[in-house]
C-alpha cells in the first residue's frame, strides 16, 4: 500500500493524472452513454504511461475508442495504450 496512491477523482470532469502505471475501471463504463465512454477512454489513454495498463470489467471494451488501445490480455480485459499525441484529445459531447 505504501507504493500506491489512492485518490478520489472524477475522470469525466477533472483533468487526468499523468504517468500512471495502471488504471482499473471495472464495471463503470457500462453505465455511461457512448460519448462519455469515449471521453473516459481518451482521458485514460492520456493518463497512462506508454507501457501502462488499463483494466476493464468483463462486460466492458474499448470499442468506442478503437484507435486508443491494444488488447494485452483479451480474456482478462487488460489493454495497453497505442501511440498517442503529446496532449489530451478533447471529445465533443452530445
Amino acid at each position: 500500500r505504501e507504493m500506491c496512491v489512492f485518490s478520489l477523482h472524477n475522470f469525466l470532469k477533472d483533468p487526468p493524472f499523468g504517468k500512471m502505471d495502471i488504471i482499473s475501471c471495472r464495471n463503470v463504463l457500462i453505465y455511461l452513454q457512448p460519448y462519455l465512454q469515449k471521453k473516459a477512454l481518451t482521458t485514460f489513454h492520456y493518463a497512462l504511461k506508454k507501457e501502462g495498463f488499463l483494466l476493464l470489467g468483463k462486460s466492458e471494451a474499448t470499442g468506442n475508442a478503437p484507435d486508443l488501445f491494444n488488447p494485452s490480455e483479451k480474456n482478462y480485459k487488460i489493454f495497453t495504450p497505442k501511440n498517442r499525441p503529446g496532449k489530451l484529445m478533447q471529445v465533443a459531447g452530445q
